[in-house]
């Protein structure tokens, strides 16, 4: 029919009225993005029609979108929430636990170190951003304004803690208490926390529903061939709302498994030299980044 109306001379409007669409319902193209026709005529395409490729591909693209968090609900998160854990670490009850009932989240990460719990205990006990840093990657902390730097060896006077001590993040923040330390065994931080100031809570004196409860456990555990277990879990629970929810899942439970990952890798190879050759290897300490 097309053909047929162009070798008989009728122009591009014309044919599209044969065809049965309107000029009202068109949007002209051009010759290398509409239908041709011989080889001088293009019929515009419809408006429905252009509409109708657009609702496909954002229908198209909402099902990538589905299924890339189905795959990711399903088998990433998951792995990510306890990688490096056996079955029974991840679910077992850990000092510190009871700083947060019914949690929200739980992330329980594990690492065998070839050091015993002696030589591991030091580079924990000394974490804390005024501290030796959180063995981390300090550019992703210093975007945050942090102004972290790690020190790669064992300072002697940053080997006291004590319950009720608190444990910067950031300096702008205030401390998150230290509740418990078994030296070689356990150190816990958390408690409940105010969601906006960060400030520390009594839970006797407000409802804890409406406060930021969490709790940070390192835990050390001798292996019989000498190596040792570092176990570490976080837990917590927010208060109720969709936009705290979008953010734990989506940012920070990624974004923390990155930050443990590599403070978990880096204790281990810090731990493991000083076991082996008697002495801490020293790293070239990174200076303070400027507040941002």
């Amino acid at each position: 029919m097309r053909d047929v109306l162009v070798r008989a001379g009728v122009n591009k409007v014309q044919t599209a009225k044969a065809l049965g669409v309107s000029r009202q319902h068109c949007t002209g193209l051009s010759t290398s993005t509409g239908w041709r026709i011989g080889h001088r005529h293009t019929v515009c395409v419809p408006v429905w029609l252009a509409h109708k490729a657009t609702e496909t591909g954002c229908i198209m693209s909402f099902g990538w979108i589905a299924g890339a968090g189905i795959l990711y609900a399903i088998f990433v998160r998951p792995w990510q929430m306890t990688w490096g854990t056996t079955r029974e670490e991840a679910t077992e009850p850990l000092p510190g636990d009871e700083l947060v009932s019914n949690p929200k989240n739980q992330a329980t990460h594990a690492i065998t170190i070839a050091a015993p719990p002696a030589d591991v205990w030091p580079w924990l006990v000394q974490l804390g951003q005024d501290r030796a840093g959180f063995y981390s990657y300090t550019f992703l902390e210093n975007l945050l304004g942090c102004q972290m730097r790690n020190t790669y060896r064992i300072v002697p006077t940053w080997q006291h803690l004590a319950v009720g001590d608190g444990i910067l993040f950031h300096p702008k923040r205030p401390r998150i208490p230290v509740v418990v330390v078994d030296p070689e065994r356990s150190l816990v931080i958390g408690g409940l926390l105010d969601p906006k100031t960060g400030n520390p809570m009594n839970s006797r004196d407000v409802d804890p529903d409406n406060y930021l409860a969490t709790s940070w456990a390192f835990v050390l555990r001798p292996t019989t061939d000498g190596k040792t277990r570092l176990i570490v879990r976080l837990r917590g629970r927010w208060p109720d709302g969709l936009g705290d929810w979008l953010i734990q899942h989506l940012f920070w439970e990624p974004a923390h498994f990155v930050m443990e990952w590599k403070m978990l890798r880096t204790i281990n190879r810090l731990a493991e030299s000083e076991s082996g050759v008697g002495q801490t290897r020293t790293l070239p300490e990174q200076p303070r980044a400027t507040t941002i």
